[in-house]
C-alpha cells in the first residue's frame, strides 16, 4: 500500500475535510497557533505531529515556571 503525500497550505476548508491523522503540522508555536485558529484538532494531525505537539507544550510549561 503506497500513501501519496501531497503538501498544501492549511485552509479551514481543508482541515474540516481532513481524515484523522493525516495532516503535519510545523514544529513551533506560529504552526500551531494558526493550525488551532483555524479548526484544527490534535485527532486530525499526524502521530508524529502530534508527539512533537506534546513535546512543545511540555517545554513551553517548564520554560514558565523557571
Amino acid at each position: 500500500m503506497s500513501e501519496t503525500i501531497v503538501q498544501v497550505e492549511l485552509s479551514q476548508k481543508i482541515i474540516e475535510k481532513a481524515s484523522p491523522n493525516s495532516i503535519n503540522v510545523a514544529n513551533n508555536g506560529f504552526a500551531y497557533d494558526e493550525y488551532f485558529k483555524m479548526g484544527g484538532t490534535v485527532a486530525k494531525m499526524t502521530f508524529q505531529s502530534t508527539k512533537k505537539f506534546k513535546d512543545f507544550v511540555k517545554n513551553r510549561s517548564t520554560e514558565k515556571h523557571k
